[in-house]
């Protein structure tokens, strides 16, 4: 939002879905993450790359996050737990890609609790350091 409160174009933007994923794609060496970024791919048309961190690329990223664990009754059904990180992202399109993705995750049976987050961050290359 800009300072009359209006969503900012221009402004570039990222985000980080942490969510608890279905056994089926449970950490085991990348096998089960590419499973996942097929899946992903086939429900959004989007691409997604397995691993890296930190690193800025034309894609969306699946990793593993240890801050997520499964609690409760959670533990029987869903024990993967993932980071999904997009790419650089801009205006209405880039948050119709976050909800492409979101609701793609839910459709796979992802699930979140409360060690799970959504973070975003801006792009803010023109401010100046004080």
């Amino acid at each position: 939002m800009n300072k009359k409160g209006r969503f900012n174009e221009e402004r570039a933007f990222g985000v980080e879905i942490e969510c608890l994923v279905p056994i089926r794609y449970r950490y085991r060496g990348d096998a089960n993450h590419n499973k996942l970024a097929d899946d992903l791919l086939e429900a959004t048309g989007l691409n997604f790359r397995v691993g890296g961190y930190h690193r800025t690329y034309d894609e969306w990223k699946i990793t593993g996050d240890s801050s997520v664990r499964s609690l409760g009754s959670l533990v029987r059904r869903l024990i993967g737990n993932v980071e999904i990180v997009s790419p650089p992202l801009k205006g209405r399109d880039g948050l119709a890609e976050v909800k492409r993705v979101m609701d793609a995750l839910v459709s796979l049976g992802a699930e979140v609790n409360r060690t799970c987050g959504l973070h975003v961050h801006h792009d803010c290359n023109e401010w100046k350091r004080m």
